[in-house]
Parts: C-alpha cells; sequence; structure tokens
C-alpha cells in the first residue's frame, strides 16, 4: 500500500480482536507495576537508545528500563507476525513524552515518569496508540513530522497540525480514542451482565442507564459540528475525550480528517449500539 493508498483508506484503526486482547493485557500489567510498593528491577538503557530517546550521554542518573512483556501481532505492512517489546523505561531526564514506538527495533517505551498515575482508560488508549503505531499498513514519515517530533508541541498550532495531520499519526490516534471508547463499552456491560445474574435488577438498571448516557454522548460527538464544543461551548466534551481537545481542535478546520474522524467514531458507536441490543440490553436512544 503507497502513501496515497494509505491516506484514502485510512479512517482509524478499530483494533482486531487479537490486537484488543494484546492491548488488556499489556495494560493489566502497567496497572500491576505502577501500584508495586517496592521498586521492581531494572537494567541501565544502553547507550544505543541515548538518541532515539534524547538522552545525553554524560548526564549523572541514566535511565533504567524493564522488560513488561513481548507480544505477537500481524504486521499489516509486511503481512507477518512479529514480535513486539513493550519496555518501561524510568528516572528519563528530560522527556514529557507518555510513550513512543520505535520501528528500528520493534519496541514499545512506555515512561514511568509521565504515566504511573494513569487511569486504566488513559493507559488503554496510550497503548493502543502505539501499537497501532507498530503493525500500521504504512510506516514512513514526512520530514516535517520528524521535526515535529522531536520538539514540543503543546505551545505551537502549526507544529500541532504537522503533528496530527501526518497520516500515520492521524490513524493512530482515533485508533486509540476508539480502542478506549470500546474498553469503557466493555466495563459497562461486564456489570449490567453481572448484576443480571446476580438479579439485582436495581444495579442493573443503574448502569444501563450510565451506558445509555455515555453512548448517547459519543453519538453526539460523533455527529454535531466541532465548535458547539471547542469554540462556543454549547456542549461539553466527554470527560474521557477532554484529554484530546488539542487534536480535536487542530482537525475542526480540515473537512477531510474532520469527517474520517467523525465518520469513524459513528461506526464504531452504531456498532455498540447493535452489539448491546444482541445481548438483549435496552438503552435508552
Amino acid at each position: 500500500m503507497n502513501l496515497k493508498e494509505f491516506i484514502h483508506e485510512s479512517k482509524g484503526t478499530n483494533l482486531a480482536p487479537e490486537e484488543y486482547v494484546s492491548v488488556v493485557g499489556v495494560v493489566k500489567k502497567c496497572i500491576n507495576l505502577f501500584s508495586m510498593r517496592v521498586k521492581p528491577r531494572t537494567y541501565p538503557v544502553t547507550p544505543r537508545y541515548f538518541s532515539v530517546l534524547n538522552i545525553k550521554k554524560h548526564i549523572s542518573s541514566k535511565p533504567r528500563y524493564l522488560v513488561l512483556d513481548k507480544i505477537r501481532l500481524l504486521d499489516k505492512e509486511s503481512n507477518t507476525y512479529k514480535v513486539i517489546k513493550i519496555l518501561v523505561v524510568y528516572n528519563h531526564p528530560t522527556t514529557s513524552d507518555e510513550a513512543v514506538f520505535l520501528k528500528e527495533t520493534n519496541e514499545i517505551i512506555l515512561f514511568y515518569d509521565t504515566l504511573y498515575n494513569a487511569s486504566y482508560y488513559k493507559l488503554f488508549e496510550i497503548v493502543s496508540h502505539e501499537i497501532i503505531h507498530a503493525i500500521q499498513y504504512y510506516k514512513k514519515t514526512s520530514l516535517k513530522y520528524t521535526k515535529a517530533v522531536s520538539r514540543d508541541i503543546n505551545n505551537d498550532p502549526e507544529l500541532q497540525y504537522t503533528y496530527y495531520t501526518e497520516p500515520l499519526e492521524f490513524e493512530a490516534t482515533v485508533g486509540g480514542i476508539l480502542a478506549k471508547i470500546n474498553a469503557m463499552y466493555n466495563n459497562y456491560i461486564e456489570r449490567i451482565i453481572d448484576y443480571r445474574e446476580k438479579d439485582d435488577k436495581g444495579a442493573e438498571l443503574y448502569f444501563v442507564r450510565k451506558l445509555s448516557v455515555f453512548l448517547k454522548e459519543y453519538r453526539q460527538l460523533a455527529t454535531s459540528p466541532f465548535d458547539v464544543y471547542l469554540t462556543h461551548q454549547e456542549l461539553d466534551l466527554p470527560v474521557n475525550m477532554r484529554e484530546r481537545e488539542q487534536f480535536l481542535s487542530t482537525i475542526q478546520n480540515n473537512k477531510k480528517l474532520k469527517r474520517k474522524y467523525q465518520s469513524a467514531m459513528l461506526s464504531l458507536i452504531d456498532s455498540l449500539y447493535a452489539d448491546s441490543i444482541r445481548k438483549n440490553i435496552e438503552l435508552d436512544l
């Protein structure tokens, strides 16, 4: 698949079942690791990582790492299975990044110092995002994008536009958002079914109502103009989308990408509504 085909086809990746299961496993291991009271055994980051992680050679306190997991997934670019190593890096002296995929080594780096307090769903989105980078069809990047990712984009709208509109980054960002929504939906479903099996109708109805509100919020986000959220603030972004306000603001005036994002979101929400019907859950539509 060439770049033109990738741009045309990509709408944001929905994780395949085996990919979703891999994310669940990695996130659970993250939660367990980050909640440990005793610091686990770690190893010095070797010099081969210094340049890609922007580590200076002569710093006094060098970063350390551990191997959290190894997962085997189908790489869409080569159409072959590959092993992706998940590393957690401690004590990084300069980065405010949360995670990065190193395509040279097939490794995903999770930065402990910026993630140790992250919620389950934030971790789910971040890990999904990086796994999508690891397996997506098209992994080449533009020179402008390469320069942008080496800088702090938070206070520079031009860098933000370069970053979020890069085809592989747009796909991974949208895919991470969709994976998080899917994970939140699955949590509601598990609770509803659990209370149904316990014949606790009050608790079951409570979570059915919560799920109805949840899906309505995201359907509204997928069908409403962005400016009612971002400019006029007539509607509040769903709580778990507020960290993605920068992304939404960046694509707000790009009709093509905004349409792709909303189409992907609406497709997911419609599929979740259909799934709830199959499970005999009567939602307030």
